[in-house]
């Protein structure tokens, strides 16, 4: 199956999966009528990174790392730095999965920026001043701040580490000036 998107002034749909039935007589085939699941999806971007934005509180998708294959693909799909879905859980606001167009999950400070913007417009629709957001993410639950002025969002992501063995990098063949 081929996936298409539409897109119109608020939301925008991605069709994937299109069934065709057919009714067969004798040897001629018949279509009786396609089924076409869709996909409700928003755009939206955080300091140059581009994400697909799913909310799956109303629609579920089989497998999102093959999806986000598919919808983050430039020249086919719809295109994006990275698939978002969107999951209401308790205790915490909200629960965000982050894959790359490649299809592994991983974590996104810009994406989760674009997640707390979508929960305060979609979800509680106004953003008043200091509106704190808890949000589950593969890095752990985070504290999120989303102030009405500017708008700002204010993100805990904890302390870095920069402990090679914690950092997936490759160390061989690179200079390391003197740091062990």
């Amino acid at each position: 199956s081929r996936f298409v998107f539409l897109t119109s002034s608020r939301c925008s749909h991605f069709f994937c999966g299109i069934s065709i039935r057919l009714n067969f007589i004798g040897e001629r085939a018949y279509i009786i009528d396609t089924i076409m699941t869709t996909i409700q999806f928003t755009k939206m971007h955080g300091i140059g990174n581009d994400f697909v934005v799913v909310d799956l509180s109303h629609q579920h998708i089989q497998d999102l790392s093959q999806f986000a294959v598919d919808v983050c693909d430039r020249r086919f799909g719809v295109g994006g730095d990275g698939l978002l879905t969107i999951e209401r859980t308790e205790p915490s606001d909200a629960r965000m999965r982050m894959f790359n167009p490649d299809g592994s999950e991983d974590f996104c400070g810009n994406g989760l920026r674009c997640v707390v913007r979508y929960i305060v417009e979609r979800w509680l629709g106004e953003g008043k001043s200091n509106t704190e957001i808890v949000v589950e993410t593969l890095a752990g639950s985070k504290k999120c701040i989303f102030c009405a002025v500017g708008p700002t969002i204010t993100i805990d992501l904890g302390e870095p580490s920069f402990e090679p063995n914690v950092i997936p990098v490759l160390l061989d063949n690179l200079s390391t000036n003197g740091i062990q």
